[in-house]
């Protein structure tokens, strides 16, 4: 039953009350108040650097903690449904979704059992695109046409996951629906492993913690439009396959005539406004090299219904290379893995070929910045003339 009192209605009453209030817990609770040393404000959540344009957390925090990149430290993405990870040979996480599908990932974060180390007390994780990381006053930096609810979190470790049974971890589920305008993407996720709190306006002081970061592939599976997987994408330090393709005017090419005495650029693109922004670091990157045997070649590899708008986009920026015409995918499956279906570009679609044949670089672009690119065109020239320092 319960018993339902009046409050006093006048102020007489209050008083009344007031006086019966006994007085000694309540100094005796001010005076230990009082007696209290001050405390400097702690500055939380973290990850508000997202506001900004830090390239990671290492812009605020200090890389001081115990923990380190070694066996007992678990950074994994599983898929929810199955429990399975995501992580590839090469280390990196490959989440794929169908166009318009939700797809629910667990991120895993935290230190294995039997570690010599504390226990983290909380870890932080952010997915991220580089390409957006300049980007101010977004709570969200995540890949283009892709929606997601969870891009980040701040976590007390003490979470249990089946696969890491004992240990010391955060789980989390993200889930993620690749838009009518998703793309295949490279992003990163960002960790922060930390105990203590970061002081307000000094975030480097009272906080322990150790970054990690790792690549994540967000990939739109095939459903009648997209990128048909078939084989394995051509390696690096490999032989670069010779083809022969007619270019945009019907003429034959044949790259064999190019392969062991130049340095070649190949670019398999499908000619969309994103493609086209990309065209004036292709004509910078190609003045910086003039006067060298290096050459930019476009290959275009499902349709052309862009390319009038692409060729107008490459007189604008000063572009000139031939535009190959890949009409049965083949020369696309060989080198990125698989044949473009609609209008969404592979994961890698750009390759380095250095003058001896063999590819040296495999990228994306847009993707790779005009410094990577020269970067990688300059190593390729190395190659050749025995040289590691020559500059163009």
């Amino acid at each position: 039953m319960r018993i339902r009192t009046q409050a006093p209605t006048t102020q007489t009453e209050r008083n009344t009350n007031m006086k019966k209030l006994p007085l000694g817990p309540v100094v005796l609770a001010l005076s230990l108040a009082a007696a209290l040393p001050p405390r400097s404000a702690l500055a939380y959540p973290p990850a508000v650097g997202i506001l900004g344009p830090s390239r990671n957390c290492l812009a605020c925090h200090v890389n001081n903690g115990p923990w380190r990149e070694d066996s007992r430290l678990i950074i994994d993405v599983l898929d929810q449904a199955s429990g399975n990870s995501l992580k590839q040979e090469d280390g990196s996480f490959l989440i794929s979704a169908r166009r318009g599908e939700a797809r629910t990932v667990l991120t895993v974060i935290g230190r294995s059992p039997g570690d010599d180390a504390p226990a983290p007390y909380r870890t932080a994780w952010l997915y991220i695109d580089p390409q957006r990381i300049t980007e101010t006053g977004s709570l969200t930096k995540f890949a283009r046409g892709w929606s997601v609810n969870l891009p980040m979190s701040c976590r007390v470790v003490g979470d249990v996951a089946k696969s890491y049974p004992g240990a010391d971890v955060t789980v989390l589920p993200m889930t993620l629906r690749s838009g009518d305008d998703a793309q295949e993407a490279e992003i990163e996720l960002q960790v922060m492993l930390t105990k203590g709190e970061s002081v307000k306006g000094k975030p480097k002081e009272g906080m322990l913690g150790n970054y990690f970061a790792r690549k994540v592939r967000l990939e739109v599976e095939s459903s009648g439009a997209g990128i048909q997987k078939s084989t394995q994408r051509v390696a690096v330090g490999t032989e670069a396959p010779p083809f022969a393709v007619p270019d945009a005017e019907g003429r034959p090419f044949d790259l064999g005539t190019y392969l062991g005495k130049e340095v070649v650029l190949l670019w398999f693109t499908n000619c969309c406004t994103g493609c086209q922004a990309g065209l004036p670091t292709l004509a910078d990157l190609r003045e910086k090299f003039k006067g060298r045997a290096l050459s930019i070649i476009a290959i275009v590899m499902a349709g052309e219904k862009d390319l009038p708008a692409f060729r107008q986009a490459m007189k604008a920026s000063g572009s000139d290379f031939p535009i190959l015409i890949d009409r049965e995918g083949k020369v696309t499956e060989r080198y990125a893995g698989g044949r473009l279906t609609g209008d969404v570009c592979p994961l890698t679609n750009f390759f380095v070929v250095d003058a001896q044949g063999r590819v040296s670089f495999a990228g994306r672009f847009p993707g790779a910045t005009s410094e990577q690119l020269q970067a990688e065109a300059q190593k390729a020239f190395a190659q050749q003339e025995g040289t590691t320092g020559a500059q163009p």
